[in-house]
């Protein structure tokens, strides 16, 4: 039972980040929403199974399509982030559920040119899987237009 556990928490957190979409700091209509494309993932973990709690910590590379100063991304919200921070170190702002339930936006001081690509590091906690339950972190989409 343990294995099955840890398998469906690692598989969960395979999906921990899925972008969901960028937004500018005023609410914008879904089909102008600003865009990225993940280049990658690279996400280390820490499995507690007998408390079902999880800490990691997600490295997320992406490319701006749009020039956008926030990215939001789903995050189950069973799960708490701690921190943000650039390739540099330098902590930037973050905001959970404010874009809706399940959303992590990510502000950066300065905008994000098109066509550029950055890199983040989430380090997040929380619930993992509760017995029975396997689908805590899941992938959104905008709504069609």
């Amino acid at each position: 039972m343990k294995k099955l556990s840890l398998l469906l928490v690692f598989a969960c957190l395979c999906l921990v980040l899925f972008p969901h979409t960028l937004v500018s700091q005023k609410k914008r209509a879904p089909s102008s929403v600003p865009k990225i494309d993940v280049q990658h993932y690279v996400i280390h973990a820490r499995l507690n199974p007998d408390a079902h709690e999880v800490s990691a910590t997600a490295t997320i590379a992406f490319k701006i399509l749009e020039d956008t100063d926030v990215v939001v991304f789903a995050l189950s919200e069973n799960l708490s982030v701690q921190k943000i921070t650039t390739p540099d170190g330098i902590e930037v702002e973050f905001g959970q559920d404010e874009s809706g339930p399940g959303m992590l936006s990510v502000r950066f001081p300065k905008p994000l040119a098109a066509g550029s690509t950055t890199t983040i590091k989430v380090e997040y906690s929380g619930a993992s899987i509760k017995t029975g339950t396997a689908a805590v972190i899941r992938e959104t989409k905008p709504a069609p237009t």
